[in-house]
Formats: C-alpha cells, structure tokens, sequence
C-alpha cells in the first residue's frame, strides 16, 4: 500500500519491546527519509520504565536507552534458557554413549534400546543390529 509522503504512523511501546521490535515496526513506514513521520505512543507503566533507565532532556534519548537494555535483558534471558538447556542434556549424552556400548538385551533391536534415552537429532546412533528371534 503505497502512502503519501506526509503519513504519520503510531508505533505504541510495550513494556517488553526490544530494539529491534521497535525498528521493525517503525521501517514499515517505507517513506520515514523522505517525510513519512512516527508518534510514539505509551502509557504510564511504559513511561516509567522508560523513566527508571534514563532520564535526560532528550526522551528520543532515553527511549533508545531503555529498548537497548530491554535488547540486552532478552539476550541474557536466552542466553540463560540455553545454558539450562545444555546443561540438562549433559547427562543424557553420558547416559546414552553408555547404553550405546552395552549390547541390547536378547531381542530388542539396539535402536529401540536406546531410543528412550535419545532426544530427536541429539547424537546419531549406530546403525541398528536386528537381534536374532
């Protein structure tokens, strides 16, 4: 949809907004450096959030400011959830090398031993041995 060069767009802020939802929101106006305009819309909490991180005489200043460290807390918290997740999968991998070398009980395929172990696409198996019936 094409718009006039004199748009103006409302881009609200949410209190979990991340500097780059901001800018992906902001760059659908396709004409911002030929005139397109943005207002920036918030309320109260938003704005004492925004407050708590910085407080200048420049608020363009201090919202970036604030979607900054809100991109930097979201890439702690993700960095955290992969951390547990690698951790907790530390003992899998112990656990299913072990299984792995020991020989299936007399009639279970080695892939069907070891499959409640295995996450999906977390260590390839060894080709399965068909046990004898």
């Amino acid at each position: 949809m094409k718009l006039n060069l004199d748009a103006r767009a409302a881009v609200t802020l949410s209190k979990d907004m991340t500097l780059r939802d901001y800018a992906q929101g902001c760059w659908r106006m396709r004409g911002l450096e030929r005139g397109q305009r943005l207002s920036i819309i918030a309320i109260p909490e938003v704005k004492r959030l925004i407050r708590a991180v910085a407080s200048t005489a420049s608020l363009t200043s201090d919202i970036l400011a604030w979607l900054v460290t809100n991109s930097i807390r979201s890439e702690h918290m993700q960095r955290m959830q992969l951390t547990m997740q690698h951790l907790s999968a530390v003992w899998r991998r112990a656990a299913i090398r072990d299984v792995q070398a020991m020989d299936a009980p007399f009639g279970i395929e080695q892939a069907a031993f070891v499959a409640p172990w295995a996450e999906p696409g977390a260590l390839p198996t060894r080709p399965s041995t068909t046990w004898p019936a």
